[in-house]
C-alpha cells in the first residue's frame, strides 16, 4: 500500500514444502516491512519477519537498500 510518493506499507508471505531424509517440512513466514524512497532512486527497506508454521524462522528483522541506475 502506497502512503505517498516518499513511501510505502508492504507485506510478503513465502513458504517451502519439501522433504529431507524423510522428513517433511512445511515452513511459511510473513514479512512485513516499510519501503521509503529516499530518492526516486535510492529506496531502504527496513523489515521483519514472523513465522506462521511451526517449522519456520521464529522471528527476525533485517533492512534492504537498492539503488536503480
Amino acid at each position: 500500500v502506497r502512503g505517498s510518493d516518499q513511501y510505502a506499507f508492504r507485506a510478503e508471505l513465502s513458504g517451502r514444502l519439501f522433504e529431507d531424509g524423510g522428513t517433511h517440512y512445511n515452513d511459511a513466514v510473513v514479512m512485513p516491512g516499510i519501503d521509503f524512497n529516499l530518492t526516486p532512486d535510492f529506496t531502504i527497506r527496513p523489515e521483519g519477519l514472523a513465522n506462521v508454521t511451526e517449522e519456520a524462522l521464529d522471528w527476525g528483522i533485517g533492512i534492504g537498500v537498492a539503488y536503480v541506475f
